[in-house]
């Protein structure tokens, strides 16, 4: 129990506590991060994503190409390069989990 949540509960009591902490916010234990694609097409993977390499947030780890053009896979999140999901020159959806990194 955070120090937070001690002082809260040493206050108050009950669902209060409950409801205090609920408040105050979640955090998530996983370390665990999906990307996906960002349109439905044709997964290619960049030469600079292998397993073990660390990707920065926003960085192109790949890019699906449709019929209208070339669009880039970022990373929504900083961390190890750990698989791919998707192999390349593999259709896939919009949404579709194309790799998982490690933060």
């Amino acid at each position: 129990m955070t120090s937070a949540a001690a002082n809260i509960r040493s206050r108050t009591s009950g669902s209060d506590v409950d409801a205090a902490v609920r408040y105050r916010g979640e955090t998530s234990g996983i370390a665990e991060r999906l990307i996906v694609a960002p349109v439905t097409g044709t997964f290619h993977l960049t030469a600079m994503a292998f397993r073990g390499a660390y990707v920065e947030e926003g960085q192109s780890v790949g890019v699906v190409r449709t019929t209208q053009g070339v669009r880039p896979v970022r990373s929504a999140f900083a961390g190890r390069f750990m698989g791919v999901m998707a192999q390349d020159g593999e259709r896939v959806r919009k949404g579709q989990p194309v790799a998982w990194i490690r933060s």
